[in-house]
């Protein structure tokens, strides 16, 4: 596990690890969304499994996020992440594992109601090996529990619906998705959530969003302490600012979050900054 932190590498190639938020709005063939960003979480205690344990956990990500129209009706959204997950104790021992994380790749289909309505598919698939079936040798073996993972190295397939509005009051925008998460493996199913609200504090230049997601799971998993399939309720709020001089299609982000509920999860605060541009 040894520290590959090149950043300079990273921000050419990864962006922040978060879900996908395309929202129901499908983009023209050809049209598209590249979104570089950077986050750092600061988490509390560590769960093995379903078992809380004394490690204080953070995070910290690059990843690249994108969207492209294929052609009406479809659009395709993909998340690649990169991550560098630590584990620390009281006396200041880190513990670090930083792989690539769980890749997503979604295909959205407007549903042509009349207004933005869309059925995303999304697969989630790890990159990585979680620290279980690492070979490890010496004192990384010895320590092997004390390293986090940055997932579950499961599989999830989810189905989910979008919908979204503008805002006439005052400029802006709402958005809402709920979807059902297929977990491969022993993992227990879940529901999904998410919804953003919108405004522009200067129309098309300065915007400020809040958005929120969570998935809760369908039943209680039968051996916690073995295997635990983490729930968790998420809210970020971001202020974007656009329309550059010289720099059309460009915007800037800062993004500051919290997860509010988690079980078999770390509770914390996110950070964020990212680059994107539109065309």
């Amino acid at each position: 596990m040894t520290d590959l932190r090149i950043w300079l590498w990273l921000l050419l190639a990864f962006s922040l690890a978060m879900p996908a938020q395309a929202g129901p709005w499908i983009r023209d063939a050809g049209d598209g969304y590249l979104k570089l960003s950077a986050s750092n979480f600061k988490g509390d205690q560590y769960y093995r499994a379903g078992v809380a344990t004394e490690l204080e956990s953070g995070a910290e990500a690059v990843s690249l996020y994108g969207e492209v129209g294929l052609g009406r009706p479809l659009q395709l959204v993909l998340l690649m992440p990169y991550q560098v997950a630590t584990n620390e104790t009281e006396g200041g021992v880190r513990y670090e594992n930083h792989p690539l994380g769980d890749v997503r790749l979604q295909l959205d289909a407007d549903l042509d109601a009349g207004f933005p309505l869309a059925l995303s598919l999304e697969l989630k698939v790890p990159l990585y090996t979680p620290v279980a079936e690492q070979s490890l040798t010496g004192d990384q073996q010895a320590w092997r529990t004390n390293f986090p993972d940055v997932g579950d190295g499961n599989v999830d397939v989810t189905l989910k619906l979008q919908a979204g509005t503008s805002l006439e009051l005052v400029p802006g925008w709402v958005t809402g998705a709920l979807g059902y998460t297929k977990r491969m493996g022993y993992y227990v199913d879940s529901l999904s959530f998410a919804a953003q609200l919108g405004v522009w504090l200067w129309p098309e230049h300065v915007h400020l969003s809040v958005y929120t997601q969570g998935n809760i799971n369908v039943r209680a998993d039968p051996f916690p302490e073995l295997l635990a399939s983490r729930e968790s309720v998420s809210v970020e709020g971001t202020l974007g600012v656009t329309g550059l001089p010289h720099l059309e299609g460009v915007s800037v982000m800062l993004g500051w979050g919290q997860v509010v509920y988690a079980r078999y999860a770390a509770k914390g605060s996110l950070m964020s900054v990212a680059l994107a541009h539109e065309w």
